[in-house]
């Protein structure tokens, strides 16, 4: 399974589809049934009022036999408090509840949950409507399933208009599970039976009780009121529900012949559908699948829903792999498109029982079913189509995959325009800034709510060839004209709302919690997670618009907390080369103009040697000398743990007029960092011209409120350096390269954060360059085994012409080069390959520094530095010149002789 900000959601959803979900009937009633629910009713202002004790009470008073049981089942099973964060619903802990929908009408948040005593229990279904607004709560109880035998419970609701519900009623009547499409005023909890009796499931059938509703679909009318339903099965039964005028059941069900199963293990998986219906509903396409619902297979058939006449079929041939999110429609219903790659060739992204690929084409079909155009990816590179545009244009992304550990992302994407009726491509601009699109409209992105490593969505400037992409990404929320996105951190949820009059994201509100479940105009809606069971309560968090913590991009200042490596607890191995130190020892030292900063450990100290590494563990003390020689104790640094090249550190400083900043990092090793971003722990002290010492804070504000800390984390390799009255370093935030200023205030002993920049794109350009650069340098050096660029191989002649004549000749580069034709010719070659490059930066607009890495043992991992200098002559980054080549000590030459701790010291040239 991926575990990312998706499967946050996913969880959630899994809750509605798996736990929930009951059938239709088969026939249409001509009466309509009128029900009276009992309603058990607890304002927000009672729970206030009351004593203390009863408010705060989240379980009823304990029951002493079956009646009462009964009785508590009924009557009142949440308790509502407002607080100053907002407004909490808890339910009892002694219920099993389970919360199926929610939906918003009017100033109502309406939730629809279960409650139970116990698995295999009867479950009595209940809608609670909230108006958190108003301070008012009433629950309404809807139906009772009866023993839990089959998939009874409630599907996503439908709103009819300000007043009713739509819902899916399913109760057991003796051997039978009984469906029914119901209404909810949700006013005076009256339920009006709008289909009753229409699909019955016999609970003695152990086939037939594995079936349940899947999906559903909806078609408005011009006034918004509900003009046709079209629902699903997992089996594959489907109704269409032509309803008449005001929703009154009116008209006639269709009910289709041929099953149209769905797609997965209901056993282990949340299944999805294999039916695209247009958004007229008046036709689906529906895509194959075995008999045991596991595999979908090439064949492809359109179906008119007016009779479930075939329209057309089409298939791929089995070398091809359609895309398990299937077909997209456009918003007319006149044309649909489907992505596919070869089945060798299907980069991407797995889920459990989903696989999206990295398109290397993509299939445009009219209304009918006829392929209209065909388009298929540059060579080396995949595609993507991010929406429609319009009837006729869909906009396309093009990219060149990278691999990320053991997944594969989208590399710098570039945008078309793609004419669907004549095959047209339309090269776009992609710009930083909203201010640069004259008249721009919102494209969502096709998958739904989440577009895998792309944007959520994007503003198209049609007239101006140009696009904008935000700089957050996550899950998008659109209730009618309102779109907000909801980016995910390990801080919790940020919800940004669209400013369409500032053209940019505004942070609106932040919840610890992760599990954001809804959101309306003024309120977002999370799981409570201070309960010890997560499933118990729900918040109510209103959303404020905090402008004052944005930057430029649109980002709070500091949206998440910083990622940072963990300890491995090495010291707490019983090994033979961790030695417990008895001895004090200096371990750091900095020197600025007014004195000297020492860290020294404390007897206690683990300590062991990790080839070319030294490790430490322990309790240090701090001790400033300053230029007199006097000694001063500053705070000790308690359970540190260090990484180093040698048995001394060393400290970085940053002088000001009056003072000077020293900043140490604990972990230092010049080749810590190999696959990912590697992260430090960063201590910041004042020295001043008056000979004193004392260590600085970090403050930084985060959506929760000001955060102060003893200690930021540095992404290493990177530089600290000073620009202006501020420091500059650089972080992972979440999982974003951010670029942080901070500004020194010796007065209260801070540094206080004044602007966090993302630095992804910045990341991205210089990925594309230095990943193809260090593909030519590896071939260059002989490594045969490497791979050419993405854009093909290169003669030898071509090859060399894109060095010059002083980076050919460094002498790094000609040992590494010899020595490797040598071990090849003697039959042992070394097998090296290279590692994504570390520390790369733009210098100037045709310049790159970057320290190209190379692993030199296979299977070893031992690495190798060599600097380098990159510059762009025509239309191609060429390599100007090299550096110092390094290589990590690993106290042997046995494997690679000559190699172990290797230093050939070159000036590079800039």
């Amino acid at each position: 399974m991926r575990k990312s900000a998706l499967a946050i959601s996913a969880t959630v959803l899994a809750v509605v589809v798996l736990l929930a979900l009951p059938g239709w009937n088969k026939s249409l009633g001509e009466d309509r049934t009128f029900l009276q629910s009992d309603a058990a009713n607890r304002s927000l202002e009672e729970a206030a009022e009351a004593p203390a004790e009863s408010a705060s009470a989240l379980v009823p008073e304990t029951v002493q036999n079956e009646a009462a049981a009964d009785a508590a089942m009924t009557d009142r099973f949440w308790v509502a408090a407002m607080d100053e964060e907002g407004v909490r619903l808890s339910f009892a802990k002694d219920h099993y509840v389970q919360l199926h929908d929610s939906v918003t009408t009017g100033d109502a948040i309406v939730h629809f949950v279960s409650r139970s005593r116990g698995e295999g229990e009867a479950s009595r279904y209940d809608a609670i409507v909230v108006r958190p607004k108003l301070a008012d709560a009433t629950s309404f109880h809807l139906f009772d399933s009866g023993a839990a035998e089959g998939r009874s419970g409630l599907s996503k609701a439908v709103v009819l208009d300000s007043d009713r519900i739509l819902f899916l009623q399913a109760m057991a009547e003796e051997e039978l599970l009984v469906h029914s499409l119901v209404s909810l005023n949700i006013h005076t909890g009256e339920l009006e039976m709008v289909v009753p009796r229409f699909w019955s499931v016999n609970l003695r059938d152990e086939a037939a009780k594995e079936d349940f509703i899947l999906g559903h679909h909806v078609l408005r009318g011009p006034d918004g009121s509900i003009a046709k339903l079209m629902v699903t099965s997992f089996k594959g039964k489907l109704w269409v529900f032509s309803l008449g005028r005001g929703n009154e059941g009116e008209g006639r069900i269709l009910v289709n012949s041929d099953p149209y199963p769905a797609y997965g293990d209901v056993g282990s998986k949340p299944p999805h559908e294999l039916l695209y219906p247009s958004p007229d509903l008046e036709r689906f396409v529906y895509q194959s699948v075995d008999e045991n619902q596991i595999i979908t297979g090439n064949d492809f058939r359109l179906v008119d829903t007016d009779g479930f006449d075939t329209i057309a079929s089409f298939n791929m041939n089995e070398s091809l792999m359609p895309m398990d999110m299937g077909i997209r429609w456009n918003g007319e219903s006149s044309r649909f498109f489907l992505e596919y790659a070869r089945s060798d060739r299907t980069l991407g992204i797995y889920y459990d029982n989903a696989h999206y690929l990295f398109a290397e084409g993509v299939r445009f079909y009219d209304r009918d079913g006829k392929l209209e155009q065909e388009l298929k990816a540059p060579e080396f590179g995949r595609l993507s189509v991010f929406g429609w545009a319009d009837e006729h244009h869909a906009l396309i992304e093009e990219y060149r995959p990278e691999q990320n550990g053991e997944e594969w992302a989208k590399g710098k994407l570039t945008y078309k325009l793609f004419d669907v009726r004549n095959g047209k491509l339309r090269s776009l601009t992609t710009v930083r800034e909203t201010a640069a699109l004259a008249d721009p409209v919102i494209i969502p992105w096709a998958g739904g709510n989440y577009g895998y490593d792309s944007a959520s969505f994007l503003l198209l400037d049609r007239a101006n060839g140009r696009v904008w992409e935000p700089s957050v990404k996550g899950r998008l929320w659109q209730e009618g004209e309102k779109l907000r996105l909801a980016s995910y951190t390990y801080a919790g949820a940020l919800l940004y709302g669209w400013d369409e009059n500032g053209r940019r994201l505004a942070l609106e509100g932040f919840n610890e919690s992760n599990d954001l479940l809804h959101v309306t105009d003024d309120w977002l809606v999370v799981w409570d997670k201070e309960l010890d069971n997560q499933e118990q309560a729900l918040r109510y968090a209103p959303l404020s618009a905090e402008a004052d913590k944005q930057t430029d991009d649109g980002l709070a200042l500091l949206s998440s907390p910083f990622a940072q490596a963990g300890a491995n607890e090495w010291w707490t191995e019983s090994i033979s080369s961790i030695a417990q130190l008895e001895k004090t020892a200096l371990r750091a030292e900095g020197e600025s103009r007014f004195g000297k900063l020492r860290l020294r450990a404390l007897p206690g100290e683990f300590g062991r040697r990790d080839g070319g590494s030294y490790n430490y563990y322990g309790t240090y003390e701090v001790e400033f000398v300053d230029a007199d020689g006097a000694v001063k104790a500053l705070p000790p640094l308690r359970n540190l743990e260090l990484l180093q090249d040698g048995e001394v550190g060393r400290m970085h400083r940053m002088s000001f007029p009056d003072y000077d900043l020293l900043f140490f990092q604990t972990r230092q090793y010049s080749f810590s960092q190999g696959h990912d971003r590697t992260t430090s722990p960063l201590y910041a002290y004042a020295v001043t011209k008056q000979g004193e010492a004392f260590p600085l804070t970090f403050s930084y504000e985060m959506p929760s409120g000001l955060a102060t800390t003893p200690d930021s984390v540095i992404l290493q390799h990177t530089p600290i350096i000073g620009d202006g009255d501020a420091i500059t370093t650089h972080a992972m935030l979440g999982d974003g390269h951010y670029e942080l200023a901070w500004k020194p205030d010796l007065a209260s002993r801070t540094l206080t954060l004044a602007a966090a920049t993302s630095r992804e794109r910045e990341d991205a350009a210089l990925r594309a360059i230095t990943q193809r650069s260090a593909l030519l340098l590896s071939r260059a050096l002989g490594l045969t085994e490497s791979e050419w660029p993405p854009d093909g191989p290169m003669n030898e002649d071509k090859l060399r012409e894109l060095f010059t004549d002083q980076a050919w000749s460094n002498p790094g580069f000609q040992r590494m080069k010899q020595d490797f034709a040598g071990y090849a010719a003697e039959g042992n070659p070394s097998r090296a390959f290279p590692w994504p490059a570390i520390g790369a930066e733009f210098i100037g607009p045709d310049t790159v520094r970057v320290t190209f890495m190379f692993n030199l043992i296979y299977a070893i991992g031992k690495a190798a530095h060599l600097e380098a200098t990159l510059k762009l002559v025509g239309h191609e980054w060429s390599f100007h010149d090299f550096g110092t080549l390094e290589t990590e000590r690993w106290e042997s030459d046995e494997l690679l002789p000559g190699y172990d701790g290797l230093v050939i010291r070159d000036e590079l040239e800039l």
